[in-house]
């Protein structure tokens, strides 16, 4: 199996569960009668979908990474406000599913996909965004 490492955007405010439930759904996963995101989070799935496609084409993968498919994340913040790390994970699934969408990976079950390590990383001079590094599966041993 290959293994692929992509950058992605910052997922918007609106991805975060804490902030979603206070939020009419039309602003979060609307769409307009064209099929063109109106709503912010659709809008975050889609151009994730289109950054896996380019990084599809420009690598050579025609098909998805073979399942299961560990992920490692890690997460530069726009800003040095504290962030809880569930919540991170949680406003990205946008993100997950446009790679889902675009073929990248098979699907996003726990079956297909586990999460590897998850960091936080504050003091960055990235630019803010979201780093996959997908690579194989590998069980650890029992300890």
């Amino acid at each position: 199996m290959t293994t692929a490492t992509l950058t992605l955007p910052w997922p918007p405010p609106e991805a975060n569960p804490n902030r979603a439930r206070k939020l009419p759904w039309q602003r979060l996963r609307g769409r307009d009668r064209s099929g063109r995101a109106t709503g912010a989070v659709t809008a975050y799935r889609d151009h994730c979908f289109a950054l896996a496609r380019n990084y599809m084409n420009t690598h050579g993968l025609r098909t998805a990474l073979t399942p299961p498919v560990t992920v490692d994340i890690s997460f530069f913040p726009p800003d040095r406000r504290q962030r809880d790390v569930d919540n991170l994970v949680a406003s990205i699934k946008p993100a997950i599913d446009g790679l889902v969408d675009a073929g990248l990976l098979a699907g996003d079950s726990g079956e297909q996909l586990a999460f590897g390590i998850v960091r936080l990383l504050r003091n960055s001079i990235a630019e803010p965004g979201v780093l996959f590094e997908l690579k194989p599966y590998t069980e650890e041993p029992a300890a």
